[in-house]
């Protein structure tokens, strides 16, 4: 049975570092800006480098620079996993300040995903995991009926691949904030945004 997974796999202008076992920094990446294009398939694998389990199938940047991806792997395995995972992305950056251990990139583009126990990136949250693969809607009908709410990563993959199987750009998607100030009428009531 599939399995769909939602989360954040790296941020714009945020750290991840790897450190020995004796706490020295074994490996360092950082990068200012992420492009949109991606390969013609993102691959999601159990760490890095290890089995292919599945592919990422719906990606976006939001308005922080947090990338959330949502992929869909071929089975239930992960459900078995004790404790929490995390992405960790693959990355292939270009810039100024890359070393062979150590990397302060200009760009970087997304190659690929890791599933992993333990993340490099500093603030991500843990995968939430969905039984089910997103784009059958009798695998969405299972699911609880707040999903779309409970989920919105999920709502607006749903929405946004609309009988496509994969997308080849991740979205970037603007501040969703109200612009300018908001106009009160009687108390409680916003009469209009500015």
């Amino acid at each position: 049975m599939s399995v769909t997974l939602t989360g954040a796999c790296c941020r714009e202008r945020d750290t991840a570092a790897t450190y020995t076992r004796w706490g020295r920094l074994d490996t360092a990446e950082t990068f200012d800006v992420l492009v949109e294009e991606l390969p013609d398939e993102v691959e999601v694998r159990v760490g890095h480098g290890g089995e292919r389990i599945g592919r990422m199938v719906w990606g976006e940047i939001d308005d922080a620079g947090q990338v959330n991806v949502v992929a869909v792997v071929d089975d239930d395995t992960i459900l078995e996993v004790p404790g929490p995972v995390y992405w960790s992305a693959d990355l292939l950056t270009a810039g100024r300040g890359i070393t062979r251990r150590r990397a302060i990139a200009d760009v970087a583009a997304l190659t690929g995903l890791a599933v992993t126990t333990a993340t490099a990136s500093h603030g991500l949250s843990p995968i939430r995991v969905r039984r089910g693969d997103l784009r059958s809607s009798s695998d969405r009908a299972q699911w609880p009926l707040s999903w779309r709410t409970d989920d919105p990563l999920l709502r607006r993959a749903v929405d946004g691949l609309a009988g496509r199987r994969h997308v080849t750009r991740l979205q970037r998607r603007a501040d969703e904030r109200p612009l300018g100030p908001l106009m009160y009428g009687p108390p409680g009531r916003v009469l209009s945004v500015r």
